[in-house]
């Protein structure tokens, strides 16, 4: 009679366990899935406010009458105003991420 309680207890508390381990389980993935669709949300709306903000500032540059270039780290151009391209004769289809020494060869060479 002893063995079978034993068995019994056993199988009960592994039983139980389980049970506790899968709820735990389901709510971690349920909470990992929220946490998710919050990051991916917030990506979104980064990827929508730097747009945004690109936009702004290319309206504001190109309202100028002074030449503006804007470079990145690496010296090659993130942005060139309309005065730019009027000044130094560049055309508007420069590729990006080129040099200002390629924008004013590309300008150069039509």
């Amino acid at each position: 009679m002893t063995w079978f309680v034993a068995c019994f207890t056993f199988l009960l508390t592994a039983l139980l366990v389980s049970v506790v381990w899968l709820v735990f389980y389901s709510r971690v993935r349920k909470h990992a899935a929220a946490s998710n669709q919050r990051i991916q949300a917030l990506e979104d709306q980064l990827i929508e406010t730097r747009a945004d903000m690109e936009h702004h500032r290319d309206l504001v540059f190109d309202a100028m009458a002074e030449g503006v270039m804007l470079c990145g780290l690496s010296g090659r151009v993130v942005f060139m105003n309309r005065a730019i391209h009027r000044i130094f004769g560049i055309p508007g289809n420069v590729p990006a991420n080129t040099t200002l020494l390629e924008a004013l060869e590309i300008a150069r060479s039509r």
